[in-house]
C-alpha cells in the first residue's frame, strides 16, 4: 500500500512539474491555439500580441474554444461541389491565391492547398477562417478596423443568405488586403516566426488547370 502511495504522489508530482514546465515556455511558432488567440486579439483590439502574450493566454491541455472547426489540407473535392465552384476557384488561382475555403453543412471550415502554397499561403488561409469566424460572432463591424470598410457587404451576405460560402470568399478577400499589406511584417517585429507553422494540415494539395 505505502509503494504504491508514495508511486502515486510522485508520478502527480512529475506531472504537475511537466505542466508547469509547458505552461511558461513561450512558442513564437503559430499552432490553432496560438493563431486563433492573436487573430481573435487582433480583430478585436487592431494590434498584434507578442509571443509572451498570447503564450501566457493559450490553453495547455485542451483546444481553444469556437464555433467553427478547421481542417487543413483537406481534398480539393471537398470544397468544390459544381462548376460555379470550380470556375471561382480558377479566378483566384489566376490572382495568385493558394487556398480555397469551404462551410460544411457540419459547421467546419475546409481548406484545400496548391501544391505551390507556402507557410504564408497557409498562415493565410486561417487568417480568413478567424474573419470568418469574428464576423459570425460580432455585431460591431462598422467599428472595427480591419472591417469597417466591408460592414455593409457583409450585412448583406447574411441578410440574404446567412452564413454562406459567398460569405467565406468575403473572407478571403479581407484575409488578401490586411494580410499581405500589413500583417507579416507586424508579425515579425513582435517576434513571430512565419516560415513554418506547427497547424497539423492533412497532406493533400490540389494543382488546376486554368
Amino acid at each position: 500500500g505505502l509503494i504504491w502511495l508514495l508511486f502515486s504522489m510522485f508520478t502527480m508530482l512529475h506531472l504537475f512539474a511537466n505542466y508547469q514546465a509547458v505552461s511558461v515556455v513561450s512558442m513564437e511558432t503559430f499552432n490553432k491555439n496560438r493563431l486563433q488567440l492573436l487573430i481573435k486579439g487582433l480583430l478585436s483590439t487592431g494590434s498584434v500580441s507578442s509571443p509572451k502574450v498570447i503564450n501566457s493566454l493559450e490553453p495547455v491541455l485542451r483546444e481553444c474554444q469556437r464555433k467553427f472547426h478547421i481542417t487543413m489540407g483537406v481534398p480539393l473535392s471537398q470544397v468544390l461541389q459544381n462548376s460555379t465552384d470550380y470556375e471561382m476557384a480558377s479566378r483566384k488561382a489566376l490572382a495568385g491565391q493558394k487556398f480555397i475555403m469551404s462551410l460544411s453543412i457540419h459547421d467546419t471550415i475546409n481548406i484545400a492547398f496548391h501544391n505551390n502554397s507556402t507557410s504564408h499561403d497557409q498562415i493565410q488561409a486561417v487568417v480568413a477562417a478567424e474573419i470568418f469566424e469574428y464576423i459570425h460572432h460580432n455585431t460591431d463591424i462598422f467599428e472595427n478596423k480591419f472591417l469597417s470598410r466591408y460592414a455593409m457587404k457583409i450585412n448583406r451576405l447574411i441578410d440574404l443568405n446567412g452564413l454562406s460560402n459567398e460569405l467565406m470568399s468575403l473572407a478571403e478577400e479581407i484575409s488578401n488586403d490586411i494580410f499581405i499589406a500589413d500583417l507579416l511584417d507586424e508579425f515579425h517585429n513582435k517576434g513571430w516566426v512565419t516560415s513554418h507553422h506547427l497547424l497539423h494540415m492533412q497532406e493533400w494539395r490540389y494543382s488546376l488547370e486554368l
